[in-house]
């Protein structure tokens, strides 16, 4: 009975973009997007070369490593001290999830210096407060799934598609495809894209409207469309 009057913190990593070196996602924390994830690729669960499969988990912490606060998930099949932690390359991990405000799909890496930041915010999303000064009693549960099909973002007549590792394509519902794009960066909020038709541009993460600049860093300017994220 106790067990069940505890709370539900639920992690969700939604795994979204997957290659021959990386697999990347979103993680969530009780639906709210926290920040971006890196594991190995998929190697049918080989350890030390593979990530895990999806499912969910129940988890717990871990105080004992270097950092001093880790979630590990419990009963992963074939597999052990699978945890979610610091880092910035696949070669950080032998199966564990990495997190990180700013991922570079191209090269199959967490930029320097966001990882720590991410980890803190999930830290924070957590304990609800920066500075806690006890554990809470809940159900520690991690969601690990596949988006089913490529990411893409449409309106009625526009998509953006992706179609390969960093590779993206607009199609015209009426002129077919339009342009070539290939993924920059994705940070919290954004993710940018460069073509050689249109220069850069970007679009919000869980959907929205293009915005266009010369450079990667803006100034930006409002584009066209209004787009829904699918996948």
């Amino acid at each position: 009975m106790e067990t069940e009057n505890k709370r539900d913190f639920l992690i969700t990593i939604v795994r979204s973009s997957e290659n021959n070196n990386s697999v990347t996602g979103e993680l969530y924390a009780n639906e709210r997007f926290i920040c971006h994830t890196l594991e190995l690729p998929w190697q049918n669960n080989a350890s030390y070369i593979s990530s895990i499969p999806s499912g969910s988990y129940d988890a717990h912490l871990r105080y004992d490593r270097s950092d001093k606060w880790r979630i590990q998930l419990d009963n992963v099949p074939g597999r052990s001290a699978i945890q979610i932690h610091m880092g910035n390359y696949p070669s950080d991990i032998e199966g564990c999830v990495l997190v990180g405000d700013e991922i570079i799909n191209s090269d199959n890496k967490l930029s320097g210096g966001t990882s720590s930041s991410a980890y803190s915010r999930l830290k924070e999303a957590f304990y609800g407060s920066s500075t806690p000064n006890s554990t809470p009693d809940v159900n520690l549960k991690v969601e690990v799934r596949y988006n089913l099909g490529p990411t893409e973002y449409k309106n009625e007549e526009r998509k953006i598609i992706r179609v390969a590792q960093a590779k993206w394509e607009t199609h015209h519902k009426y002129a077919g495809k339009l342009d070539d794009k290939t993924e920059v960066k994705r940070d919290l909020k954004f993710i940018y894209f460069y073509s050689a038709s249109n220069g850069y541009s970007r679009i919000s993460l869980h959907g929205g409207k293009v915005e266009l600049s010369r450079n990667v860093d803006g100034p930006w300017q409002r584009g066209y469309g209004n787009y829904r994220r699918y996948n």
